[in-house]
């Protein structure tokens, strides 16, 4: 269990934010909790996540002051959310909130940031050197650390989820793009659009219980290669796994490992229903508690032609379709060739007169299946025997029932999801060191190889990558191509920044698209070769998640 000290800066007046529970105001613009039980800088930054928040930051002297004094109870020194990649230069040292680097303001001590002690950064709270900032090796070294988290809104209960000033909504509710956009700003808000790391990994922790595959965001794309947010921000990060516009110009996040890692953005079709997350600044004044999507859909004069996977309504939806519809309404399903369509009706409120009858051919004339009021399944997908599919609706025509909504949604998609290939990964290497061979710290996203690589590697030689991420992240590693001399020349992945760690696999010989997964923040690979003998070596990506 965590232990924790409450510290209220001194101010005038009543603190303008309200924080959560067991947090403290700071200068009126943040909420900061201390604990006083040491954690490595990887853990500490995990416990401030799973309070919705990040290891605290630092932009100004006033905030370091103020730091200090909270930290003046802690017997040991404060863990910062700051890690560098070289020495003696505070504009390589990045925040884990995202919110830039420390060269515009730090408060290191002379000489600081060291690497070669470690590439976190802590505060010091005793001594002459009190308010100074000081480098720790981020996995071995146990420190006290301050949490931070946006204030909570005052002006409304409904706001459960809160990050940097920002109210969030998960829905569970399957709904198109068009319509969770307007079930968000029926309550005051937008699809969700994401700017940080940090935000990317609250909204995908968002859900609980029985998580969701994928949920619906704000990003749509164009042809052009633009992006653009619903809530009109920005486009100013993106996590995107799979782009790929014949997808579908909107987007969706994995919220588990499936296609695309989980956090991660794929191209979807804008009318596939999915779940989604509303977002809207905290303190929002908001009278309008439906969430319900509003699209009136006119009649069906014509069938109408879908392809791949997405939704279709009953018309005049969500309204009820009696009175406005009497004439039946024809869909024709179209899915990729090798797959069968299947549909399910998760909203069905037929009247007694009504049908839905499901066909496996254009041309077939008798139905495979045919739901009524009395026989239908929210719950069960209904299959063709092919990858088309014709749904006709009947309406009932006469002495129709009133008196309350009847409507239906259907969702459709093929049988068989089609897996696209591994999208290929374009980075920049540094120029003084493209291999990436015994650099002094590795952040992802980034490219390592074999000295020389796609020509010969030179004999004896041993090559350390150290692989990172901030805090709170693992290391995904894929080696797209292994190729070196089997049984003298060696790759080896540790789960760790040592090579004292855990061995994930050893490599001699010849290897293709091998991926591993950390279990902190922290990867080593090591490459080594002998006095004689040689081959091209190791191309690889890795990645955060």
């Amino acid at each position: 269990m965590w232990f924790f000290v409450k510290f209220i800066l001194l101010v005038s007046g009543v603190s303008a934010i309200t924080c959560p529970n067991g947090f403290t105001a700071l200068n009126d613009k943040k909420c900061v909790q201390l604990f006083t039980t040491a954690a490595t800088h990887l853990n500490a930054g995990i416990a401030c996540s799973q309070l919705g928040g990040n290891l605290i930051s630092i932009q100004n002297a006033i905030d370091n002051n103020a730091i200090t004094q909270l930290a003046q109870t802690a017997s040991n020194p404060i863990w910062l959310g700051l890690k560098c990649t070289q020495s003696r230069t505070p504009s390589s040292c990045q925040w884990d909130d995202q919110s830039g680097n420390a060269g515009t303001y730090n408060s290191f001590s002379n000489g600081y940031p060291v690497i070669e002690v470690g590439n976190c950064v802590y505060l010091l709270t005793q001594g002459t050197l009190s308010g100074k900032w000081s480098s720790g090796d981020c996995g071995s070294t146990a420190l006290n650390y301050i949490c931070e988290v946006a204030p909570t809104d005052p002006n409304t209960s409904t706001c459960s989820f809160t990050y940097n000033g920002n109210c969030y909504f998960p829905l569970t509710s399957e709904l198109s793009q068009q319509e969770a956009q307007y079930a968000c700003q029926s309550n005051c808000g937008n699809l969700v659009s994401i700017h940080s790391t940090g935000e990317n990994d609250f909204v995908s922790k968002l859900f609980s219980g029985n998580i969701p595959t994928y949920i619906r965001i704000g990003a749509k794309s164009f042809d052009n290669g633009t992006h653009i947010w619903s809530d009109g921000t920005s486009f100013d990060y993106n996590n995107i796994g799979y782009d790929n516009i014949k997808l579908g110009q909107c987007y969706s996040m994995a919220l588990v490992n499936d296609i695309v890692n989980a956090g991660k953005w794929i191209s979807s079709k804008c009318d596939t229903a999915l779940p989604f997350v509303c977002k809207r600044p905290q303190g929002t004044q908001c009278t309008t508690s439906t969430v319900s999507p509003t699209s009136t859909y006119g009649q069906c004069n014509g069938p109408m032609f879908l392809d791949n996977s997405g939704s279709f309504y009953s018309p005049n939806y969500p309204q009820t379709y009696v009175g406005f519809q009497s004439q039946p309404c024809s869909y024709i399903l179209d899915t990729p060739v090798g797959t069968n369509a299947i549909i399910q009706f998760p909203v069905f409120q037929l009247d007694n007169q009504a049908s839905i009858a499901l066909y496996n051919r254009l041309e077939d004339t008798e139905p495979f299946q045919v739901l009524t009021s009395q026989f239908y399944s929210t719950n069960t997908w209904y299959n063709s025997s092919t990858n088309t599919m014709k749904v006709i609706f009947r309406p009932c025509t006469s002495n129709c029932q009133n008196g309350q909504t009847y409507n239906w949604r259907a969702n459709f998609q093929p049988s068989t999801i089609i897996q696209p290939t591994n999208p290929s990964v374009t980075v920049t290497p540094n120029p003084n060191n493209p291999s990436g061979c015994n650099a002094t710290l590795l952040i992802a996203p980034a490219q390592i190889t074999s000295p020389n690589y796609p020509s010969f590697y030179p004999n004896s030689i041993e090559c350390l990558y150290h692989l990172s991420t901030s805090g709170g992240y693992r290391i995904n590693l894929y080696l797209k191509n292994v190729d070196v001399e089997k049984n003298f020349d060696y790759l080896r992945i540790y789960d760790s920044a040592f090579q004292t760690g855990t061995v994930l696999d050893t490599l001699t010989g010849t290897y293709q698209d091998k991926i591993y997964q950390s279990t902190s923040n922290n990867m080593l690979v090591v490459f080594s070769s002998d006095s004689s003998g040689q081959s091209t070596g190791f191309t690889g990506n890795f990645g955060a998640f």
